[in-house]
């Protein structure tokens, strides 16, 4: 079992946060039914990822504009004039163009979080990497962290476990993927089943999380 399951084992037997106990609250993809705070102290890999980047006074955290090479920033600073519709998916394409490897192929582990500026050096990355990649660049255009979560889920079409970042724009909630190069509105992906959900700031658990765990 990967790492990432036993913290959501671990999860599931938290108390539940006492304002939505006893309930569900819809969110991209489904419900969810735990919402906590300080997600670095559950994600491990969250926290080694924030801070792998933090090497000098202009690279303070990983998640910051400074830690990403020259051509994404030259990158941000084309898109910077268009309307958040169009940032969303320069940002998507512009990500997607990386190379997908696994992470037992890049670092000989299953479960490596890689932060953007490792993400972009390597030119390659896993389905985590790219939606941290995404939350990275649009942070730095002006988007607000709590808009955004990455999300694992179990895609039941593929029959397998994926990542992915969601953003609230507008009335919607958009899902940007990897596999393809199309925004994608959150409440049509069906096949998307959603087990957990976290950013700078939380991290959510959502409703079903133990039973996708066993198929």
């Amino acid at each position: 079992m990967k790492k990432w399951m036993l913290v959501v084992l671990m999860m599931l037997a938290m108390p539940v946060t006492p304002a939505i106990a006893g309930m569900s609250s819809v969110a991209p993809l489904g419900e969810v039914v735990a919402e906590k705070d300080e997600p670095e102290v559950m994600f491990r890999k969250w926290q080694a990822m924030l801070t792998r980047d933090a090497k000098s006074g202009t690279c303070v955290a990983a998640l910051h504009e400074q830690c990403l090479p020259i051509d994404v920033l030259m990158f941000i600073d084309r898109v910077q004039g268009l309307s958040e519709a169009q940032k969303l998916k320069k940002v998507n394409a512009f990500v997607n163009r990386v190379r997908y490897r696994s992470d037992s192929a890049l670092y000989g582990t299953n479960d490596h979080w890689a932060s953007p500026g490792e993400f972009f050096s390597r030119g390659k990355g896993d389905c985590e990497d790219f939606g941290i990649a995404k939350y990275s660049l649009l942070m730095a255009l002006g988007f607000a962290s709590e808009s955004m979560r990455l999300i694992i889920v179990k895609d039941v079409r593929a029959r397998d476990y994926h990542a992915v970042l969601a953003v609230h724009l507008g009335e919607n909630d958009y899902i940007l993927d990897n596999r393809t190069n199309r925004l994608l509105v959150a409440k049509k992906q069906t096949y998307l089943k959603p087990i957990y959900a976290l950013n700078i700031e939380h991290w959510w658990l959502y409703a079903g999380a133990q039973e996708l765990l066993k198929g």
